[in-house]
């Protein structure tokens, strides 16, 4: 047995060597990165907090007043791939497809694993200047960008392994896209790089920013800084101590608004919150959780909440924004964030309700939304020594290969089996009506199972689609209520008159005021968001008649834009009135169960008790009131099929279960981007579902080829997707094996920075 004093010696020592190669690379890096580029802002020194120009109380930039069009951008995981080569093969060799898009389009390769080419890229930029900020027509201008990381390529490609160098020089191409974008000539005059930008620009680190991928240490750190470095054109300058020791940060996007009656701040403005999901992440063995004051996300959670407490006491609002979202379903044992740092964000958004207008998240590439329950937060947490000892947490396959089909699938279907879980309006359904307790008003017990009119009990946070093309590309135009709001920074002035906040500030959050109204996610007021307008770019379309594959392809329109996949304020398949979290739970039940809660049954003429209804004083239906027939029989039928475990595929057509169905079909269709046929959408309500961990980009164990078969994209026939790796670049491909062994490599590693390598050999 190795002695335990050699053992820490030897892993101290490691540790040292490690941390004097990252701290002596830094000014290598950043200077063979910066050589060559335009961005102005990147050459310059970080300045000291308050050395700057024309600020606010915040620190941050005074800019020109602009007009407010109530919506914004949000734009996540472009991936861009430096080694994109066009009509290279997207499959593996052995792959038994019949064809369809075994080779890559010029503006990538939708419904696969390969990265976004900078074709791609440039021509999403190009589209977002000429469409978003066309000076000469602002009908979709927005107010400000939520950037939500992951700016460069998968490290799922061993001949070509990621470094630091070409990470930070792929977000650094992103941050001059977003300069090019987004910046102001006119800015660059002046020492403040706050004033670059004709919008303010909010960006978030994703898990492949980092290298190795996952793994984000303490700071402050030679990262921290570099990363500092390239964005302190949107970071204020008052926080950059904050973001040298943990990259997260807030920003004033919308300024607040003067009531012309008393002379004060009648609204504080809206601000975007920056977390650094990767402290919360469970696949980041570099940290440990929210429990401990020495860990980074404990101390980005006091942060957090002293941050929304001063908001709340100077009235401001927050849209929250991060990477990795709080993915939890039921039925898996993984889940994305560590349980200590999930149940501090739940009881923080909960408690900061009137603050907290919306909270939005990347990384899943799929387009959906996720329900977090405030009554979780009353089951015991039974804490584990260490999460490496969650064997669930990381396996030797936790690559990022992307999330496939197949798993993305089953994390929809467990989503939706989370829902069902949800308080349901109306009486029980199906045979459970039948043991349901008498003269119960189902809507007053509806009200309080969920936590109140507006359905305090619950937190929504959304998920956006990604631009890179595992699906199809896309972007997301939110609207928000600027009902009463104003259209520049308040003077010096106000700021003297604006109440001070004078109460302390508690270590345990509280609830907002009984006398206070619904927060903006609850209830439509200044800064609630009310809707989004979803926009993909079809590449089928798009790379008709490039695709050398295709030579003899009818050359069809393939003009580059993108087009509008569904706009909430006036689609009716969600029937989504705005992004409140009622609405968001009126939205779940619908996917649970797209029929009526209930229906009236018409009594027929002189029969007597069987036909009869009973109306409150309200006109509303009591519970002994009649119910469709066809509803129960179909709920018993739907029961039946479940036990059985959907045996038979015919059992999707049965009486009631496709009109059942039908919004969780569209909702499968709109996760998925538009990128499944009709066949593959019934083929995914007609299995079982089996659990495959999707939570790192689909990092899973499972190789196996997929159930459902991925539609070749228009051209009316389907093939298998296959697990591809190192797709869409010129060379050879690598072997399962080699990946395994190199898997096993870095597993080892991340357990010896975790001393988890000594406690074994102890016990």
């Amino acid at each position: 047995m190795i002695d335990k004093r050699f053992l820490l010696l030897g892993v101290f020592l490691a540790v040292i060597t490690v941390l004097d190669v990252v701290h002596a690379s830094p000014s290598l890096v950043t200077q063979t990165i910066l050589d060559g580029q335009s961005f102005p802002s990147h050459n310059s020194p970080i300045l000291p907090p308050g050395s700057g120009t024309n600020k606010d109380r915040h620190g941050h930039s005074r800019t020109k007043k602009r007009k407010l069009h109530g919506r914004f951008l949000h734009i996540t995981d472009l991936h861009p791939d430096n080694y994109y080569v066009p009509h290279a093969s997207t499959s593996t060799p052995d792959d038994g497809g019949d064809g369809d898009f075994d080779t890559a389009g010029e503006y990538g390769a939708p419904a696969s694993n390969c990265d976004s080419p900078h074709s791609l890229v440039n021509a999403t930029f190009d589209w977002i200047k000429a469409n978003l900020m066309n000076p000469n027509d602002d009908s979709m201008g927005i107010d400000f960008v939520v950037w939500t990381g992951d700016s460069a390529r998968h490290d799922n490609d061993v001949q070509r392994p990621r470094t630091e160098r070409e990470i930070l020089s792929l977000n650094e191409l992103m941050v001059e896209k977003m300069y090019q974008t987004f910046g102001n000539k006119e800015g660059l005059d002046d020492d403040d790089p706050a004033n670059d930008f004709l919008v303010p620009v909010v960006p978030t680190l994703g898990n492949n920013d980092i290298l190795p991928h996952n793994i984000f240490f303490p700071g402050p750190s030679a990262l921290t800084r570099e990363y500092l470095n390239l964005w302190k054109s949107f970071v204020p300058e008052n926080q950059f101590h904050t973001f040298d020791r943990g990259a997260y940060f807030w920003k004033d996007v919308v300024p607040g608004n003067k009531n012309g009656e008393n002379d004060q701040l009648e609204h504080g403005g809206l601000a975007v919150i920056s977390l650094n999901t990767l402290y919360f992440f469970n696949s980041n063995s570099a940290v440990d959780g929210c429990n401990l004051p020495s860990e980074p996300g404990y101390q980005q959670m006091e942060w957090l909440r002293i941050q929304l407490e001063l908001m709340r006491q100077t009235n401001m609002k927050a849209i929250l924004i991060g990477h990795v979202p709080p993915a939890r379903v039921p039925g898996w044992k993984k889940r994305s964030w560590d349980e200590t740092c999930w149940r501090k964000y739940v009881l923080w958004s909960q408690r900061y309700r009137d603050v907290i207008a919306g909270s939005i998240y990347g990384h899943m590439n799929l387009d959906h939304f996720i329900v977090m329950d405030t009554k979780e937060l009353e089951r015991k947490h039974e804490p584990v020594k260490h999460k490496e000892a969650d064997k669930t947490v990381y396996t030797a396959s936790d690559h990022e290969p992307t999330f496939r089909i197949n798993s993305a699938e089953d994390y929809l279907i467990s989503l939706r089996e989370g829902f069902s879980r949800l308080p349901h309006p109306g009486p029980p359904r199906g045979k459970a009506r039948k043991n349901a307790p008498k003269g119960i008003d189902w809507n007053k017990k509806y009200i309080e199972d969920i936590g109140g009119e507006h359905g305090e009990r619950f937190v929504v946070n959304v998920v956006g689609p990604s631009v890179i093309p595992n699906y199809f590309p896309t972007l997301r135009i939110v609207e928000y209520n600027i009902t009463g709001v104003g259209t520049g920074f308040p003077s010096d002035d106000d700021i003297k008159k604006e109440k001070k906040p004078k109460k302390p500030i508690a270590p345990t959050p509280n609830p907002p005021s009984p006398t206070a109204p619904p927060g903006p996610a609850y209830s439509n007021q200044p800064f609630t968001l009310l809707g989004y307008t979803q926009l993909y770019a079809n590449l089928t379309r798009i790379n008709s008649g490039r695709n050398k594959a295709h030579p003899g392809t009818e050359k069809v329109d393939n003009e580059f834009r993108y087009e509008v996949e569904y706009d909430t304020r006036t689609d009716k398949k969600y029937g989504l009135k705005d992004m409140t979290v009622r609405s968001y739970l009126d939205l779940a039940h619908k996917i649970v169960d797209a029929r009526k809660p209930y229906h009236k049954k018409k009594s027929k003429k002189g029969g007597k008790g069987k036909g009869k209804k009973k109306e409150s004083a309200k006109g509303d239906i009591e519970e002994n009131d009649m119910f469709d027939d066809n509803f129960d029989e179909a709920d018993d039928e739907v029961e039946d099929v479940a036990r059985k475990g959907r045996q038979h595929k015919g059992h999707l057509h049965r009486k009631g279960k496709k009109d059942r169905d039908r919004v969780f079909r569209e909702f499968l269709n709109r996760a998925f981007v538009q990128t499944l046929s009709g066949s593959d959408l019934d083929d995914i309500l007609g299995i079982e579902s089996h659990i495959i961990d999707p939570i790192d980009d689909g990092d899973t164990d499972d190789h196996r080829r997929p159930l459902v078969s991925v539609s070749s994209m228009g051209t009316g026939r389907s093939r298998p997707l296959e697990f591809i790796q190192g797709v869409c670049r010129e060379g050879e491909m690598t072997t399962e094996d080699e990946l395994e062994v190199l898997h096993a490599m870095e597993k080892k590693l991340r357990m010896a920075w975790r001393g988890i390598l000594h406690k074994e050999e102890q016990e």
